[in-house]
């Protein structure tokens, strides 16, 4: 399987690099980088790096991308142009970024994920299943930990974890969330809550809190490398799949 990295000098490109070409089933033909990076015109992992997007899409099967936000939008252009499916596990989305995703998984199929660890899609069935258990008893409280240069807060990941949670009790997030703890608790509410510090890779728990027990279902990221291995593993699943808009869930649910 061919494959083009967008976003190819950040961290996570260079593990996915790395992965892609430890494996004899995957080849690296594309590296896309932004015009202003210094890194554009070397040769690295064995292909020039650039910032045209059209040679990194003609020669892939599948294209993976952590790049920005900013650059979605063209990127999805691109992918439909050229008929490829596409990963995405760039942080950072608004609402309207997930718009393009949806009309774009209508002609291409797209898997998104704010987070490609396996480990995660199996978490959040957990928490779902939990919501769908535990009864308005029982607080949703939602704590996660990143290094000190994430800039977005709440994390992807942790909002995805609370969407878990309302979908198993049957509400629409945007609804119950609170983000800002000030006065008394409403039932219902699933709070989330934010730490900024030091070299952590990712931390998340997600309490249970009731009168007389507090449930705890947590996970801890110990390096980047998960995350990419995550993506190359919804890379080898995403290329067998019709159009349509797909998340990390489908790709563990299609490994059980």
């Amino acid at each position: 399987m061919k494959i083009s990295l967008l976003g190819i000098t950040g961290k996570m490109g260079h593990h996915l690099a790395e992965l892609i070409l430890a494996s004899p089933d995957l080849a690296l033909v594309g590296g896309v980088t932004s015009p202003s990076n210094a890194v554009k015109g070397q040769h690295l992992y064995g292909i020039e790096v650039s910032d045209a997007l059209e040679p990194a899409f003609l020669l892939a099967d599948i294209l993976i991308d952590f790049s920005t936000p900013q650059a979605l939008q063209n990127h999805l252009e691109q992918a439909i142009y050229h008929a490829k499916p596409i990963v995405i596990g760039t942080t950072g989305l608004e609402s309207h970024h997930h718009s393009q995703l949806t009309k774009a998984s209508q002609y291409i199929p797209i898997l998104y994920a704010a987070n490609t660890s396996i480990g995660i899609a199996v978490l959040s069935n957990l928490v779902k299943i939990a919501a769908q258990k535990l009864d308005l008893e029982y607080d949703i409280e939602i704590v996660e930990t990143h290094h000190r240069h994430k800039i977005d807060a709440p994390s992807g990941t942790a909002l995805s974890l609370g969407k878990a949670a309302a979908h198993g009790r049957q509400v629409n997030l945007d609804h119950v969330k609170v983000m800002n703890r000030e006065g008394k608790r409403q039932a219902g509410d699933i709070g989330f809550a934010v730490m900024r510090g030091g070299g952590v890779f990712g931390e998340h728990a997600i309490r249970f809190l009731g009168d007389d027990e507090i449930i705890e279902l947590s996970h801890t990221s110990l390096n980047r490398r998960l995350f990419a291995k995550g993506a190359i593993q919804a890379a080898r699943w995403l290329v067998k799949q019709g159009a349509g808009l797909y998340t990390m869930q489908d790709v563990f649910h299609d490994n059980i």
